[in-house]
């Protein structure tokens, strides 16, 4: 039986007092025998990022939370597929999507810790943001391959050849709804940032706007709801960092759809409200990101001052 969570656009019944969780000994009631609950459910944690962290390295894909790619060869990208490399996302995305709905499941997590199988609350943070990683480096591979934008390649000697071109761009509009939904969520997850339980987003990305436009534009860090934003902001700026570099590195396609100008025009509200979260928590490297693609942004649609110039 699955283990029940709650989905991201709201909260699921959960029947939490009528049956505890089975565990991995066979048991279902009683602390005597927690450790080894604990044990088994963290080896499998421990074994799922290790799958995870595999996959980025195979890949050239970071995800140790810094971001960017890591020395490798690109001969497994080059020599898969399509169909493979989207079997490989799918099960990415399975990753983060369980890893997800039990981060966003407070009971289900509290009631671990009350029934002795973990000592502290736990979280999948880590496993939900490394899938992310490792999903959004293979996306963005495709999707510049297919818009036909030269991706920078760890070893001269690498290339891809004109064949994997071909099939990228082949299987482009599934690349590029795929990366959509994602870089979305992405946004989303640190725009998130600071959202207290129960409380509407919306009322509190105006409220944080409002914070930041007026005097108080330096909000107590330090704070309850401080600390959370840093928790969150810190955690997702990896994937963040790597979808603003993706969407200034569209402008570079000399495909007749612009896909730089679509990208913008598709993330504007989520790159507006980044920038005030990046802001309230004093993250400059994510500002100065989306900074950078307004700039590019100006470029690109021949926006000048003297276009607004009073006459």
């Amino acid at each position: 039986p699955s283990t029940p969570v709650v989905e991201s656009g709201g909260a699921m019944p959960i029947n939490v007092s009528a049956k505890p969780l089975p565990r991995a000994g066979g048991t279902v009631s009683g602390s005597a025998d927690s450790k080894p609950d604990y044990m088994h459910i963290t080896l499998k944690c421990i074994l799922q990022l290790l799958l995870i962290q595999t996959l980025g390295e195979l890949f050239g894909a970071n995800v140790d939370g810094s971001g960017g790619t890591v020395a490798g060869s690109d001969d497994l990208y080059c020599h898969l597929s399509a169909h493979h490399l989207f079997i490989l996302l799918d099960c990415l995305d399975q990753s983060r999507a369980f890893a997800h709905r039990f981060n966003m499941s407070r009971k289900v997590r509290r009631r671990l810790v009350e029934m002795g199988v973990m000592p502290t609350m736990p979280s999948l943070l880590k496993q939900e943001t490394g899938s992310v990683l490792v999903e959004l480096h293979i996306l963005q591979r495709m999707h510049l391959d297919a818009m036909g934008v030269v991706y920078p390649m760890k070893h001269k000697q690498d290339c891809v050849p004109a064949s994997v071109v071909v099939e990228r761009q082949a299987a482009a509009d599934e690349v590029d709804d795929r990366l959509a939904v994602l870089v979305r969520s992405v946004f989303v997850q640190y725009g998130n940032s600071g959202v207290a339980e129960g409380e509407d987003v919306a009322d509190h990305s105006y409220k944080r706007c409002v914070r930041i436009v007026s005097a108080q534009n330096t909000p107590d860090l330090s704070s309850a709801e401080g600390k959370r934003s840093l928790v969150v902001t810190s955690s997702w700026r990896a994937s963040l960092v790597a979808c603003l570099g993706h969407i200034s590195q569209l402008a570079a396609s000399k495909d007749t759809a612009k896909p730089f100008r679509a990208a913008v025009q598709r993330h504007w509200p989520e790159l507006i409200d980044t920038l005030g979260a990046a802001a309230g928590v004093r993250d400059f490297d994510v500002v100065g990101g989306v900074q950078r693609v307004l700039a590019i942004a100006g470029t690109e649609l021949r926006l000048s001052a003297s276009k607004y110039a009073i006459e």
